[in-house]
C-alpha cells in the first residue's frame, strides 16, 4: 500500500490526480482537481455505491474537483503513457 502517489494529465486541460492511502485495488482517499480547455455550467453529483463509500464531482465553469472515499482506484490504464508533472 503506497501512502501518498500523484500523477498529472493533460487532456483537454490540465488534471491533477491525489491518492491517499493507495492499496492494489481500493484508495481510502482520491482527489483530482482540474482545470478545462472549455467552459461549462455549474454541476454538482453526489454518489455512493458501485465500489465506494461516498464519491462527488463539482464543476463550475472551467473548474473541476472530484472526491472518492474508500472507492476502487480511478482507471489505472489512464494514467499509463502521460508526461511527467511540470515544475512547479
Amino acid at each position: 500500500m503506497k501512502l501518498f502517489e500523484y500523477k498529472f494529465v493533460e487532456d483537454f486541460g490540465k488534471e491533477h490526480y491525489f491518492f491517499f492511502l493507495k492499496g492494489e485495488k481500493y484508495t481510502i482517499v482520491q482527489f483530482s482537481i482540474g482545470w478545462n480547455d472549455y467552459p461549462g455550467g455549474f454541476y454538482l453529483h453526489l454518489t455512493s455505491g458501485m465500489g465506494k463509500l461516498f464519491g462527488s464531482i463539482f464543476s463550475l465553469y472551467r473548474l473541476d474537483i472530484g472526491l472518492d472515499l474508500i472507492g476502487r482506484n480511478w482507471y489505472p490504464q489512464y494514467f499509463e503513457d502521460q508526461p511527467e508533472p511540470p515544475d512547479l
